[in-house]
């Protein structure tokens, strides 16, 4: 197992962005807030950006990739 003042001498990578700031192209992203904020409509806007590769008309996200699959899981609301 590495030593944790290993882990911190890395250097750190820059992240390659699906939609800027929000999305890498590695990794899992959450969205964490109050009931009835937008969360859904956010992550789902994030979703159909990416999917076809184009900016998104909400709040101006800027996507860097090219139409690309999308899974989006949600696991809060009732079946």
């Amino acid at each position: 197992m590495p030593r944790i003042t290993d882990l911190l001498s890395e250097p750190v990578r820059e992240t390659d962005w699906l939609v800027y700031p929000i999305l890498g192209k590695q990794g899992i992203t959450f969205f964490h807030g109050r009931s009835s904020l937008g969360k859904t409509p956010f992550a789902l806007e994030c979703a159909r950006a990416v999917s076809v590769g184009a900016a998104s008309t909400m709040n101006d996200l800027e996507v860097r990739c090219g139409p690309t699959s999308v899974l989006y899981l949600e696991a809060e609301t009732a079946l």
